[in-house]
């Protein structure tokens, strides 16, 4: 499973897709990161050597939770083909084709509380 990354950009050296990232030649483990999950448990060094991707050991989403989709509607589809993706150079790789293997926005999750927030939305 991938995940995406909420973390301060201080500590790290760049951007990546969907967590931050380290130069080749550093020594990570001169650095000091606590990397937890959405539940707030250690995720440990292997997701800061290894990347991103996480297993049913690793996720949790009591604290915290980031829902990302691919495509959120047509119009979205239809402006992300425009410049093509980050992490490709194949700027045709958002055909139709992509389409149908990511348009699976069947159904909404409101499982996320947002009252909270609401005021600050409106």
């Amino acid at each position: 499973m991938g995940g995406k990354t909420l973390f301060r950009p201080g500590k790290f050296d760049f951007f990546g897709v969907h967590s931050p990232k380290f130069l080749k030649y550093r020594n990570i483990s001169d650095v000091k990161i606590n990397w937890k999950n959405g539940d707030g448990d250690p995720v440990g060094g292997k997701i800061l050597e290894k990347g991103w991707r996480n297993n049913k050991d690793s996720i949790g989403y009591s604290l915290a939770q980031v829902n990302h989709y691919a495509i959120k509607s047509r119009e979205e589809f239809l402006l992300k083909r425009l410049p093509g993706t980050a992490n490709s150079k194949n700027k045709d790789r958002i055909d139709m084709g992509y389409w149908d293997k990511y348009d699976i926005n069947t159904h909404e999750d409101l499982s996320i509380p947002t009252d909270a927030i609401q005021p600050q939305i409106d």
